[in-house]
């Protein structure tokens, strides 16, 4: 079944105005029936009080009052046994509406003084007026009808406007919104928009240059190995000459495979943004990862682990954070100074809770994009492709990742994940 929006407002709208335009109606058809109706029994009373003071009545009288007061009013005395108080009533006869009041009179005992009144004229105005204001409501229906259709019109033009964009956008052309073209109630909707077009644009721009840093890898390496055997293949050569270019090959043909290990592992990350979150004991699992480098890392660097959060739970996909933390003690071990200490860090304040990792070795160049693809640091060998990777799951797991000199006094490099605390789940008590 599809939905419309702009089918539900107006439905609701429509069924709303109905609703309160004919409530409305009967209030104000009730409230004027009532007084009219104590309006006339008001009347009657006065007019009998006005009889009953009368010295003498009889039908000659009663005929002259009949006169002065309205027409279409009889008065009439009759005796009854009745409890002597004021009786008021109303009745239907040949399709005419008339009142009567029972008034006692107290110039002769056990009677009454009747008058009744022919109101019919009166209730065919006010029924008159209810089916006017009737179809004054039907119309006021109407219009509300035409103003809501409109109204809704004129709220789709700007969604209508974000399709026709996305539908003329593609990878090679993304546009953004302007806000100055739109209502206020979408800035926020047109804000979003352009933000995420801004994050398509980047990631088109990463993907790119990663496409051309991995032809740009796996052609140099290949045609170093060309290059070396185009020129053993010209003449004869010495056997020691036959194994530099098996060893130059060889070394060239790791770093191939490096790289495609590194490129299959991309598509492993891809695969592994689908995995659901779970809650675990966010230094507890930290902990067991700086266990397992501990352990291989122990015959050049010690590793410390200091965990001040106290238990908390955190909610999040755990191989994308594994594979961040380790990529970050990884880059630690390898570029700390030999029998250096790699403290690994995590913290907590109001907002965030930290991961960090602090190693003992040269500084960065805090102006260089480490994140991009394929940027190496130093000497050491490596793909370039490991803190793209992280920087990569960290946009996944909507956490905050960067690398700044250690401003401890301590030569060396700091890698943080900041994870906001809304991702934290239940506390975790012992």
């Amino acid at each position: 079944m599809r939905y419309s929006i702009q089918k539900e407002f107006l439905t609701r709208l429509i069924v709303a105005t109905t609703i309160f335009l004919f409530t409305i109606s009967l209030v104000f058809y009730s409230y004027v029936l009532t007084m009219t109706k104590a309006d006339i029994e008001n009347n009657l009373e006065s007019n009998a009080k006005l009889v009953n003071k009368l010295n003498k009545l009889d039908k000659n009288t009663l005929l002259t009052l009949e006169q002065y007061l309205e027409g279409r009013t009889t008065i009439d005395i009759v005796a009854s046994d009745k409890k002597p108080q004021v009786y008021h009533s109303n009745y239907e006869e040949d399709n005419r509406k008339f009142y009567m009041i029972e008034y006692p009179s107290t110039d002769i005992k056990n009677s009454f003084i009747i008058i009744i009144k022919d109101m019919s004229a009166t209730f065919d105005m006010i029924d008159r007026i209810f089916q006017n204001l009737f179809i004054f409501a039907l119309i006021g229906l109407l219009f509300v009808v035409l103003y809501a259709v409109t109204l809704s019109r004129v709220l789709t033009i700007p969604i209508n406007s974000f399709a026709k964009l996305i539908a003329n956008t593609d990878i090679n052309n993304l546009q953004t919104l302007d806000k100055k073209s739109m209502p206020q109630e979408f800035h926020p909707v047109v804000t979003s928009l352009n933000k995420l077009a801004n994050k398509v644009k980047s990631h088109i721009m990463y993907q790119k240059e990663l496409y051309i840093g991995i032809t740009h890898e796996l052609k140099t390496p290949m045609s170093v190995i060309k290059l070396k055997n185009d020129i053993m293949l010209k003449k004869p050569r010495q056997t020691e000459q036959y194994e530099e270019t098996m060893r130059i090959n060889l070394n060239e043909i790791d770093k191939m495979t490096k790289m495609v290990s590194s490129v299959l592992e991309m598509g492993r990350q891809e695969s592994v943004k689908f995995e659901d979150e779970k809650d675990i004991d966010i230094g507890s699992f930290v902990g067991d990862i700086v266990k397992d480098f501990a352990f291989v890392a122990q015959r050049s660097n010690k590793i410390i682990f200091k965990n001040n959060t106290k238990d908390i739970m955190l909610k999040i996909q755990p191989t994308m954070l594994s594979q961040i933390i380790q990529n970050f003690i990884q880059n630690a071990v390898k570029f700390s100074k030999t029998d250096a200490t790699v403290l690994v860090l995590v913290r907590q304040d109001k907002i965030y809770i930290y991961i960090e990792v602090f190693n003992e070795g040269d500084s960065i160049d805090e102006t260089k994009d480490y994140f991009a693809p394929f940027t190496r640091f130093g000497d050491k060998q490596g793909v370039g492709l490991g803190l793209y990777l992280s920087k990569n799951a960290s946009d996944s797991l909507g956490s905050v990742i960067k690398l700044e000199n250690r401003t401890d006094g301590i030569d060396g490099v700091v890698a943080t994940l900041k994870i906001k605390k809304d991702k934290i789940g239940k506390y975790k008590f012992i």
